[in-house]
């Protein structure tokens, strides 16, 4: 249990972390979004305005969402918020857990297993069959690969991108 803990906290923190420089770093300005007033229903092409409202996604019955103009499976719905930062856990794995952050509609995938090149190729597959989306739908979303120090120290510290999107 306390292992748990540790590493839902380090995840929280490798996570508040990237976004800090990710935000840091982001030359594109904020495009104003447009409110959705029905969140339950499905509306092709309109994003949820950064999922401003997620847990009200999480219970929705919605089949599919929008992200970056990408329709994809409704991830939310068995997804567990982080509460205080707009992120939901999504896959959880003894190997990697993949996030969304709503603020940047950003994917996080941290890599907490080894070795690296394996588990990432695994959480990638996830990632895909998950969102219900092919190759070149998710080289057109916004993803980070990470991994920590404690669970692969030399490919620790780094951005990655998919595999298939290089």
């Amino acid at each position: 249990m306390n292992r748990k803990i540790i590493i839902s906290l380090l995840l929280i923190f490798t996570l508040a972390l990237l976004l800090g420089l990710y935000s840091a770093h982001k030359q594109s300005t904020i495009k104003p979004v447009e409110k959705i007033s029905t969140p339950t229903q499905d509306v092709p092409g309109k994003s949820f305005d950064n999922f401003n409202n997620l847990p009200e996604l999480i219970e929705s019955d919605k089949n599919t969402v929008s992200v970056s103009n990408i329709s994809m499976d409704n991830f939310a719905k068995d997804a567990e918020l982080i509460p205080g930062n707009k992120a939901l856990i999504f896959e959880e794995h003894d190997d990697w857990h993949i996030l969304f952050h709503s603020k940047d509609e950003l994917f996080l995938i941290s890599i907490i297993g080894s070795p690296f090149s394996e588990k990432k190729h695994h959480a990638e597959q996830t990632f895909l069959y998950e969102l219900g989306i092919t190759e070149e739908e998710a080289c057109k979303l916004n993803v980070v690969i990470t991994t920590p120090m404690f669970a692969n120290p030399d490919e620790s510290g780094k951005n990655y991108p998919l595999s298939f999107c290089e």
